[in-house]
């Protein structure tokens, strides 16, 4: 699982620690008045609460550990309160969320976070996403980039519906099939 999730992180900690390079890292002031996420590189979306809990849990291990000056992450999930996970991100800023759909979109809409330099989006478990019922909130939560970004999407299987999802929400696309598109590669065992 951890191996998993860090092919879907790692190139949004390079891409993180490139730019943290660049840029110092941009944290909340409290003169500001409304919260945001000014530092904000990278977003994994998950269609659960305990997949973006595993994948957090990754994305920190490593993030803790690129260079002298770690990277940040939190993790926004619904079920669980709204004002613990914006502390966190109020009082010292973070580079990377993992978080679900709706919970992540209640922040972006409340603007209580924002995409302004947000330059990488995962998606995890694309298609169960869709088959969740997420493909409204994710399309919301892309409306909310204002520049370019590298997005990724993983799934385990590619049906029609989320080809049209793919097609729709990705600009240049590029398609890599592990085995035919629209059923999960049967070589894989977990």
């Amino acid at each position: 699982r951890a191996a998993r999730t860090l092919v879907r992180c790692l190139g949004a900690a390079c891409a993180m620690r490139r730019r943290y390079k660049m840029h110092a890292c941009i944290s909340h002031t409290p003169s500001q008045s409304t919260h945001t996420l000014s530092s904000l590189s990278c977003v994994v979306l998950c269609p659960s609460r305990e997949l973006a809990r595993q994948t957090h849990e990754v994305v920190s291990f490593f993030m803790d550990r690129l260079d002298r000056t770690p990277l940040r992450s939190t993790c926004a999930i619904g079920g669980e309160p709204k004002q613990q996970q914006l502390d966190i991100v109020r009082r010292r800023g973070v580079h990377a969320v993992v978080a679900t759909p709706g919970r992540f979109r209640d922040f972006l809409d409340s603007r209580a976070m924002n995409l302004q330099s947000c330059v990488y989006m995962c998606l995890d478990e694309g298609d169960r996403m869709l088959d969740l019922g997420f493909d409204e909130e994710v399309h919301r939560i892309m409306n909310h980039f204002s520049k370019q970004r590298q997005t990724l999407l993983f799934s385990a299987t590619m049906p029609k519906k989320f080809q049209d999802f793919a097609r729709g929400a990705l600009v240049d696309s590029i398609t890599v099939n592990v085995s035919r598109a629209g059923a999960a590669n049967l070589d894989v065992i977990q």
